[in-house]
């Protein structure tokens, strides 16, 4: 399962800034969930392949136009406006 608070997964093998940072929705819980546990594993070693920073939140609610700014790249494995109250996302 996904935690409800932010991971970071960091290139550990090199000391260069991440070449840009993705932010992934996961679901705990319901349809998704075993898909995102998957995906987990498959983001985390792309990130670490391809020197790029992932969180993963569950929790939509801290989602603003600040939090984002921070982000080049938003994942999600369902559509946004079916299952995230928040209207940044849809």
């Amino acid at each position: 399962m996904f935690p409800a608070y932010a991971l970071r997964q960091r290139n550990s093998q090199q000391n260069t800034k991440p070449r840009f940072k993705a932010i992934a929705l996961a679901e705990i819980g319901g349809g998704h969930a075993s898909f995102d546990t998957t995906a987990k594993i498959w983001l985390n070693k792309l990130a670490i392949d391809s020197n790029v920073t992932i969180d993963y939140i569950s929790d939509t609610k801290k989602i603003n136009k600040e939090f984002l700014k921070q982000y080049q790249l938003l994942l999600s494995s369902t559509p946004l406006q079916y299952h995230y109250s928040n209207p940044l996302l849809i």
